[in-house]
């Protein structure tokens, strides 16, 4: 299958190659007219334009209406144009300064003498471009350099237009800046005409090219009306060129140094007698251009040239936690010195006392506000003890924010580019770059190392960008000029959880966990205003690549006063994701289940969650290969654009644009959709006629994924699943002993019906709100209920306790619906916990292998 993947790509650059195709403008051009000193054309003037530090030439001829046009100059310079006509004396017009994507209009008007006179004619190029009605605003390599920047992120300037803002910063993600009030991550931007923004798994674009200031020649922010060759953007265009070497050797050195050797320490930090955190930042880097000169060898001036740079980063910055612990006695169970802010006693009542009384329910408090130690959950009892002790005393009565802790976390970065431009003729030209970004950020260290291992986020987080750019120009005549154009960009991460490889087996919880773990990590524990522990939430351990190639082609034709460029582009993008999604469990526990008298009613002074965490009163769920997906999308694009010269004081810019993006597909066909119009299986059990909804079998028209090999031949009304839950054992189970065994569950819809499946119990686990030994089973008849009592079971709890109940093996189920269960109880609603994990019968990639 991933054979055949590449060779769709391999169809996809060679059907585009065959075509003209289209690329972003990453060069200037030069347009005007030649007249006579009586003010009328010049045809047949032959001019030439000369970059002064390269020694590139390139040459055009005026037209019959004295009209000339260089479509493609590289943007920099200072330029030389130089006019020659018989009858005339020879003009150079020195000093000229191109920007990036500038169509600067240049008029000549020429003395009458001999041609071996030379008028020289020195000044910059016009400010005002009067040639096209595209709005933006250039940042020259002058303001780059010269302007102070944090971090000397060079993005940082884009703020010097109208009409942007936001932020932006070093990670993938932080093209959180909108232009002209577009939606923020959706700007196209373009590296030496390249596009360096890859779809992310999001629908949003990442930023996968970082060059240093130093390495900018200049960018473009374009906010509005510009012209057909740019699209696929919806908060304008950001057009960034490297720098290049030049028939002179330059370089820089640098490095900017900032630490906190002068700083005073915080309020807080001095308050709980922490000392001033370190910062240092260092950066450091250097850049080196010329001639490509290999003594003896090969020499390399007006030709061969190269660009490179480097540099890095090393930071450490001040970060602070504080929050709250439970104290040594709330972990044993000892809640008779917890207070609230008014320094009144918090007490802890007893869910199992809950009783009637008339219409509403009531309970009583644990006596002298202890939990006795054979009520505390084994489970509980394990995580409590990776709490850090309390460090500070806290507020007054209640001592909350008793643990403070100040830290550094660390960001390097290495980032380093090169570029060779190639001038091979004075009809030809090239220029290749690669550019590659590292950037670390372990995580801070705010747990002491005994129980570092079940801290809170932030994960260890590494990031690798690399980028390519490939660019040919072709002059086929004065008239006609074609640039291609190939480039890639990839962002990999490599976010790693402190806990990674934690065993949660290692807490009590079921080796079940474990074994269907996408990742082992300690489980997220979130007490009601303490501090959680864990974080195994999506996106916590995760190695998602993220793909863009292009291929384009541009063709521009001068056609008496219509410049005209048309052509096509294509791209590809690749966005491989895996997840962890909280696949060893996240569990939440709040006040509500030790709180009273009234059970139902929230009080300050009762209940705790840190009590309802040693009853075991948790509620929470587990996610298996919820994000695992290795996406691809296809766009195609078309333009015309034409710059018509109506008069000397007239441009009109007139452009079509036709863009086709495709949806994403799978690319290993996982990839499934729900159809709410196709008749359900379970219509019949149901006695509902007409029910429909089912998932897709087979690629029949419903399911609009790409397949790219034969799927497994299987009924169309079956699947294969595998299932993991927690579940209310039925009265059968009561008092029988640890094993495999018969469950009985209740049907309501059925009477007292036994339906039996063999089931793993497992005593070891944390239990959730227990419940009353008389709860009654209430079924709300909706749709959704009628459906899980057809294909489903009701399971009763005796005993008032949750049990794992593990069903081994794959077994062939009908698709159904889930629907709710309503419960009357006295006490609030018990947490339900399960997981479910779908099998299909192709093998399961690793995500080494979707990269």
């Amino acid at each position: 299958m991933k054979r055949q993947n590449l060779s769709g790509a391999v169809v996809l650059l060679a059907a585009l190659s065959a075509a003209t195709l289209a690329g972003q403008i990453i060069t200037a051009s030069v347009e005007g007219i030649v007249l006579d000193p009586a003010g009328a054309t010049v045809p047949g003037a032959k001019l030439r334009a000369t970059d002064t530090a390269t020694g590139l030439e390139a040459r055009a001829v005026t037209g019959a209406d004295g009209r000339y046009s260089f479509p493609s100059l590289p943007p920099g310079g200072p330029y030389t144009i130089t006019i020659e006509a018989a009858g005339f004396n020879t003009e150079e017009r020195t000093g000229i300064t191109l920007l990036v994507n500038q169509n600067l209009r240049l008029d000549f008007t020429l003395k009458i003498g001999s041609t071996t006179e030379t008028v020289e004619v020195s000044g910059a190029a016009p400010l005002v471009e009067s040639t096209t009605a595209s709005m933006g605003q250039v940042i020259t390599s002058d303001r780059i350099v010269d302007l102070p920047l944090n971090q000397r992120n060079a993005y940082s300037l884009i703020f010097l237009a109208p009409g942007v803002q936001g932020s932006v910063s070093f990670t993938y993600n932080s093209d959180n800046f909108s232009i002209n009030g577009g939606r923020p991550g959706s700007t196209d931007i373009l590296v030496d005409g390249i596009p360096s923004a890859p779809n992310l798994a999001n629908p949003i674009v990442g930023i996968a090219v970082f060059p240093p200031v130093d390495a900018v020649q200049e960018f473009k922010v374009q906010t509005s009306m510009y012209s057909a060759e740019f699209g696929r953007s919806g908060s304008g265009i950001i057009n960034l060129i490297y720098k290049s070497g030049t028939n002179q050797f330059h370089g820089s050195a640098y490095e900017f140094l900032r630490n906190s050797d002068l700083d005073s320490n915080s309020f807080y930090s001095n308050k709980n007698g922490t000392p001033l955190p370190s910062f240092k930042r260092s950066q450091f880097g250097g850049t080196l251009g010329g001639p490509v000169e290999i003594p003896k060898v090969y020499q390399g001036k007006d030709k061969t040239f190269f660009f490179v740079d480097y540099e890095g980063l090393r930071q450490g910055s001040a970060t602070t936690l504080q929050t709250t612990v439970p104290t040594a006695a709330q972990r044993s169970g000892d809640f008779s010195q917890t207070f609230n802010s008014a320094g009144a006693l918090v007490t802890i009542y007893d869910p199992n006392t809950t009783v009637a009384q008339g219409s509403a329910y009531v309970r009583t408090p644990f006596p002298g506000n202890l939990i006795p130690a054979n009520r505390i959950d084994a489970v509980a009892k394990n995580i409590v003890q990776y709490y850090p002790q309390p460090n500070a005393s806290g507020l007054p009565f209640s001592g909350t924010n008793n643990y403070y802790v100040a830290t550094t976390g660390v960001e390097d970065t290495n980032s380093v580019d090169a570029k060779v431009d190639e001038n091979l003729s004075d009809r030809s030209r090239f220029f290749a770059r690669y550019s590659r970004l590292s950037l670390n950020q372990p995580a801070p260290k705010e747990l002491p190392s005994a129980v570092a291992v079940a801290q809170n986020s932030p994960d260890n987080q590494a990031q690798t960008n690399n980028s390519a750019a490939f660019d040919y120009t072709l002059t086929l005549s004065p008239t006609d000029l074609l640039e291609f154009r190939y480039g890639f960009a990839r962002i990999k991460l490599d976010y790693t959880s402190i806990s990674l490889g934690f065993n949660p087996t290692q807490l009590g919880f079921p080796s079940a966990i474990a074994a269907n773990a996408d990742h082992l990590l300690f489980p997220g524990i979130a007490p009601a205003n303490y501090y959680s522990l864990g974080n195994p939430g999506q996106g916590d351990t995760r190695f998602p690549g993220f793909d863009s190639h292009i291929l384009a082609v541009e063709n521009t034709r001068i056609l008496h006063a219509h410049t005209l460029r048309f052509g096509w582009e294509g791209r590809l993008f690749r966005s491989n994701d895996t997840e962890s999604g909280s696949s060893t469990g996240n569990f939440s526990f709040s006040a509500a289940l030790t709180q009273g008298p009234n059970p139902n009613a929230a009080s300050t002074t009762a209940g705790n969650s840190i009590a309802t965490l040693l009853l075991g009163g948790g509620s929470g769920s587990m996610l298996i290969d919820s994000k695992d997906g290795a996406t691809e999308s296809y766009y195609f694009a078309a333009f015309v654009q034409d710059d018509w010269k109506v008069s000397r004081k007239l441009t009109l810019n007139a452009g079509l644009r036709y863009d086709l993006d495709l949806p994403r597909t799978e690319r290993y066909n996982r990839m499934e959709t729900f159809n709410p119009t196709i008749a359900s299986p379970l219509a019949g059990p149901a006695g509902i006629a007409g029910l429909k909804g089912r998932g897709p079998e087979g690629r029949d028209g419903v399911c609009r994924r790409k397949r790219r090999q034969p799927a497994p031949v299987r009924s169309p009304m079956d699947e294969f699943r595998s299932a993991l839950g927690l579940r209310l054992p039925g009265n059968a189970e009561h008092g029988h002993p640890r094993g495999i065994r018969h469950i009985l569950c209740r049907d309501p819809a059925a009477g007292q019906r036994d339906h039996r499946q063999r089931g793993l119990q497992r005593r070891d686990r944390l239990q959730f709100q227990p419940q009353r030994p008389d709860a009654v089973l209430v079924p709300q008849q909706s749709v959704s209920d009628r459906i899980q009592q057809a294909g489903g079971q009701y399971p009763g709890s005796p005993d008032g306790h949750w049990k794992l109940v593990r069903e081994p093996g794959d077994r062939r189920q009908y698709r159904s619906l889930h629907g709710k269960l309503g419960y009357r109880h006295p006490a609030p609603v018990a947490g339900r916990h399960s997981h479910r994990r779908r099998l299909r019968r192709q093998p399961r990639r690793k995500p080494e292998q979707i990269g």
